[in-house]
């Protein structure tokens, strides 16, 4: 009798310390919260935080049950879904039907304030990567009289665009970005107005106005020939050191260049060309011959020399 007392006595102690051993260790307790404000440092502790930091039990709230489990069937559930999902579409209809009813006003820009600014002038600058664009490139970006935003005079159903890279006026090498330039301003703002938000192969064209004088539109090696269009320019880029005029001249014996030989082929300074001697600029009689010269040597090797050129025309 007495020993199955005290084994009795001795499975309760056990199962009681067990008990407090889940109480403090395998009880997942939540992460006290840090007081942030000055009224949450000084607010006063809930009753029984002494008694229950030492009992191992997180401190109940005062006057705070626990949430009861709501049984939410999977009926009730999906039918819930289902009924915000409708809800919120009907909301979303609702909503677009009543922005289709409205009156369309101020479609477009305001021209005469927007003619007015000073910033507003016949030239758009585009910054962009070094890719190869042409005039028809941007033209396709315009989109058809009867699909723009705004209302404008017929004479902008068909605008007209000159289209030329970026390039440092020292030696003409590319620059980063394009010109687009119009006739007018008006014909300026028009484009820039339909194209808001347009992309050219991935990348939005974002487009702002310069001045002509921007650094970067032209050159003073464009104007030293008169009757030589932009195009009929080549640059030649990667010749060794001391490649001459008079060589370049003999190579190309059978290209129409300018009578001027001091002109036809001139070398200009190395600026921030990083390979090669002196770039020399090429003027043609005709761009369908500059064409052909860029053709025929471009990433080739030039005669006389054991490196490979690169050529390109003016655009």
């Amino acid at each position: 009798m007495l020993c199955r007392q005290f084994t009795t006595s001795a499975a309760r102690a056990a199962t009681k310390k067990n008990n407090l051993f889940n109480a403090l260790f395998k009880q997942k307790r939540p992460r006290p919260r840090i007081p942030q404000t000055e009224d949450e440092i000084m607010a006063p502790l809930p009753p029984n935080t002494a008694k229950a930091a030492f009992s191992g039990t997180p401190p109940r709230p005062a006057n705070k049950r626990p949430p009861k489990m709501v049984e939410v069937t999977r009926k009730q559930g999906l039918r819930g879904l289902l009924s915000s999902i409708f809800k919120t579409d009907q909301s979303s209809h609702r909503t677009a039907q009543r922005f289709r009813q409205e009156k369309l006003s101020n479609i477009g820009l305001n021209q005469v304030k927007f003619l007015n600014t000073d910033s507003i002038t016949n030239i758009l600058y585009w910054y962009t990567v070094d890719m190869k664009f042409n005039q028809s490139d941007f033209q396709r970006l315009l989109p058809d009289k009867n699909l723009r935003v705004g209302s404008y005079d017929p004479q902008f159903d068909t605008i007209d665009i000159e289209v030329h890279r970026a390039r440092n006026p020292v030696n003409l090498t590319r620059w980063m970005g394009y010109f687009l330039t119009f006739k007018s301003k008006d014909a300026a703002m028009v484009y820039y107005q339909e194209t808001l938000g347009a992309e050219l192969c991935g990348m939005p064209l974002k487009l702002r106005f310069v001045e002509p004088s921007i650094r970067g539109y032209t050159s003073p090696l464009l104007d030293k020939a008169p009757g030589v269009s932009r195009h009929s320019h080549a640059l030649i880029l990667g010749l060794p050191v001391g490649y001459s005029e008079t060589t370049i001249l003999r190579v190309l014996w059978d290209y129409d260049l300018i009578d001027d030989d001091k002109l036809a082929v001139q070398r200009v300074p190395v600026d921030r060309v990083k390979y090669g001697g002196s770039p020399f600029v090429l003027r043609f009689k005709s761009e369908e011959e500059a064409d052909r010269f860029v053709k025929d040597y471009n990433q080739q090797i030039f005669p006389y020399t054991s490196s490979r050129v690169l050529c390109e025309v003016v655009d």
